[in-house]
């Protein structure tokens, strides 16, 4: 009677050893995610650290997959953090240039709260 059991590992026994391993985009994730928008920069680590993962056990496809998911937040991040920015300055501008036009109309006087 034989009862050998025969376990085979689906990842390679070295990973990384001869296989490409893709770029995880886990930095630029990090600094979108400070710098621009957070709830896409969140989503974009996520996606950056499964792609690190997928890579460290030599799942080379579903690593690209993570790691292209992870390029499109980042740079999504990246443009609506432009965008808001932009607007923010614009903002700012406006209310600069009303509060002295506002003082030169009053003669230095401010009325009001």
């Amino acid at each position: 009677m034989n009862n050998a059991v025969i376990v085979t590992n689906a990842y390679p026994a070295n990973p990384g050893l001869g296989v490409q391993r893709g770029f995880d985009w886990l930095i630029p994730a990090i600094l979108s995610t400070l710098f621009c928008c957070l709830p896409l920069g969140i989503c974009a680590i996520i996606m950056a650290t499964q792609a690190t993962k997928k890579f460290a056990v030599g799942d080379v496809i579903g690593g690209l997959k993570s790691s292209r998911s992870a390029k499109k937040l980042v740079f999504t991040s990246i443009i609506i953090g432009i965008v808001i920015w932009i607007i923010t300055g614009i903002r700012i501008y406006n209310m600069i240039t009303t509060m002295e036009s506002e003082k030169n109309h009053n003669n230095g006087y401010h009325y009001g709260i």
